[in-house]
């Protein structure tokens, strides 16, 4: 599934009874561990965990598999019954498509008759068309609604019927007859882009979703996907039950088209999927290592003992994780009471200062061994060429503007760290926030670092900044006058958007495929974590074929994806998004910390589909292809036998 994410720093544990009796014969449960989800409803989700219940109970008309050879992908039909058909020609001069066009912006699909919701109400293009039309609902204004009216996936008109300027008939859905639809983008797409792009179309229960609605306050939002029973699946698990941070227990859909087409021989041995919610680590690994969990993430130390463990397996992710800042100065200003200010965060040179004091190498081995120190917003996984599988952030354009911005000559000179210029800078700051009557000689500094909870990733994060500023501002005015002070918060994304955070760790992954569309992340008012920078007044400057352009950030994050800089060369666009990607940095209100690597150990009857990971769009074959040495029941008699201390 194609998707913009942000990751929540908390981790969770299972436990399960074992019993003498049969029960578990023929049973796969997958037994794992996330982050309690708030909704899992396609139009509203935003976190990783969210998303996962979705790719469980949702099927796409297309999908991205393991290659039989294991080594890349393939693309196979699901919903659809055929691959899109490129229609363009029959719209040409219609739908804002440019007269005399050929290719690119309409296409057909065609579905299966089959498909149904796990109630047997059946799957059809009034099922799609409904599903677009709710996700764009001007009246509900969906967090997810981007997908469809600004990026790779930019319906004709969409914008204008989010925004309640134009009637649901002049959007680029046309419904062909009960199982075929067309859909009309706003730019040119290759057949790779719709089978990407359209990865994300989510379908929604019509008659569920709607009994849920309520007015709230001047839209209305639903509460579909919050529990078992305002849940719909036409995927091949369904939610049985749910107990809020507890426990949710999806089983198999019976429903589901996919087990008696003959298409799905041999996959999805798992019979069910049991997530749990908690926060203490040291209790996941106790229950993984008696046999209750069927993976657990690896802490620096851990690593130290399981890192040669053959049932260790490292995932490359999408993610970049960061230290996200709120640089408005009258929200700083107001969290300041006596000798307690918060407002240095509002000077760039002190944003650079506390940069400089990064050792990103050092942070990645004490808090994320298995990671890469991160320079950029995007990390190594990102492809900005599908066609030769070239990767952004190799790019020899982007190198070279990345050693730019660190003032460096080669991209192995990159470390952004240096402790005698962060003195530097931390000092000249001081001196025009005291000239400017924001400090006095006495003020204690303090930067509210907002956490999920206090996880020992999370409070390494928090000492990792103190100690850095502490040995940064030693022998400046700041020394020992900056304190960095965590605080608790289950619910800082959304305080970060209201202003109301100084610092959090956010990070932004997904769409590996699509580097390009991850402007909106940074570039939109909606998506924007970093409180303070306002992307549709700050301005940036890009050279473009010997021409100075400048316009807002928003602005260049909708030239590139939807506008006059779309569907331009493939490296013209690369170069463009490497000056957008400079420019952010240059404002200190995010730094990059590291691209994100997970170690995990995987229990010893789990068997993925491939040994070695093979991109973001299969990993390791994913669910699909997982496979078990014992079922649930002879599990549990083995766990028992080695008195439930297994070793890895």
């Amino acid at each position: 599934m194609k998707k913009l994410l942000l990751l929540s720093a908390a981790v969770f544990y299972f436990f399960t009874a074992c019993s003498d009796s049969e029960e578990g014969k023929g049973e796969y449960t997958y037994r794992t561990t996330s982050t309690c989800p708030s909704t899992w409803n396609p139009a509203e989700y935003q976190l990783g965990s969210e998303a996962t219940v979705i790719s469980l109970t949702s099927t796409g008309l297309y999908d991205f598999i393991m290659n039989e050879k294991k080594d890349n992908y393939k693309v196979i039909c699901e919903l659809a019954s055929q691959f899109p058909q490129d229609v363009t020609e029959n719209y040409s001069g219609k739908y804002n498509i440019p007269e005399n066009s050929k290719t690119g912006y309409a296409w057909k699909f065609d579905i299966i008759h089959n498909a149904t919701w796990d109630d047997k109400t059946p799957i059809n293009a009034s099922t799609f068309e409904y599903s677009l039309a709710q996700l764009l609902n001007p009246k509900m204004k969906n967090y997810r609604a981007s997908y469809w009216y600004s990026g790779l996936t930019a319906l004709v008109n969409a914008q204008k019927y989010y925004e309640g300027s134009a009637d649901w008939n002049n959007v680029g859905f046309i419904k062909n007859n009960d199982y075929s639809f067309t859909l009309i983008f706003t730019k040119q797409l290759s057949l790779f882009q719709v089978e990407y792009g359209t990865t994300g179309l989510i379908l929604l229960k019509e008659d569920i979703f709607e009994a849920n609605k309520k007015q709230t306050g001047d839209i209305i939002k639903t509460s579909y996907g919050t529990t078992a029973d305002t849940s719909a699946s036409y995927g091949p698990y369904k939610v049985k039950t749910f107990q809020q941070d507890k426990e949710m227990l999806l089983v198999k859909n019976p429903e589901w088209f996919g087990w008696t087409d003959g298409l799905h021989e041999d996959q999805y041995q798992t019979t069910a999927v049991s997530i749990q919610y908690i926060t203490e680590h040291t209790t996941i690994l106790n229950l993984f290592l008696q046999g209750k969990l069927d993976d657990t993430g690896l802490t620096p130390n851990e690593l130290k003992i399981y890192g040669n463990s053959i049932f260790r397996k490292t995932s490359p992710q999408s993610f970049t994780w960061k230290y996200s800042f709120n640089i408005d100065r009258e929200k700083l200003k107001s969290r300041s009471t006596g000798s307690e200010n918060h407002i240095m965060l509002s000077y760039i040179d002190f944003r650079h200062a506390v940069s400089l004091s990064l050792n990103r190498q050092e942070i990645v081995d004490t808090v994320s061994p298995s990671s890469d120190p991160a320079f950029g917003l995007l990390n190594y996984l990102y492809i900005s060429n599908p066609e030769t599988n070239e990767t952004y952030r190799n790019n020899p354009y982007v190198l070279k503007t990345l050693c730019s911005f660190y003032g460096v000559s080669s991209p192995e000179e990159i470390t952004g760290y240096n402790k005698t210029l962060a003195k530097k800078y931390f000092q000249k700051s001081y001196d025009e926030a005291l000239k400017a009557g924001d400090i006095t000689s006495s003020d204690k500094f303090y930067i509210n670092l907002h956490t999920y909870n206090t996880s020992e990733t999370n409070m390494r994060l928090v000492t990792t900044l103190q100690d850095a500023v502490n040995e940064s501002t030693a022998g400046t005015s700041f020394e020992n006058r900056i304190i960095i002070n965590q605080v608790t918060d289950d619910n800082y994304y959304v305080n970060m958007k209201n202003g109301n955070v100084d610092c959090a760790v956010t990070t932004w992954g997904g769409a590996s495929y699509d580097p390009f569309g991850i402007t909106e992340c940074y570039c939109t008012m909606e998506l924007l974590n970093e409180y303070g920078f306002n992307p549709e007044q700050e301005k940036l400057t890009i050279n473009i074929n010997g021409n100075p352009i400048t316009k807002t950030y928003f602005q260049w994050h909708v030239a590139l994806n939807e506008e006059e800089y779309s569907s331009i060369e493939n490296s013209q666009r690369v170069a463009i998004l490497a000056e957008i990607e400079k420019g952010l940095l240059s404002y200190y209100n995010m730094l990059p910390l590291w691209y994100s690597n997970t170690s995990t150990l995987l229990s010893q009857r789990m068997i993925e589909g491939s040994e070695h990971y093979i991109n973001t769009l299969v990993e390791f074959g994913g669910i699909r292809f997982r496979k078990w040495s014992m079922d649930d029941h002879d599990w549990d008699a083995w766990c028992r036998k080695n008195n439930n201390r297994l070793r890895y």
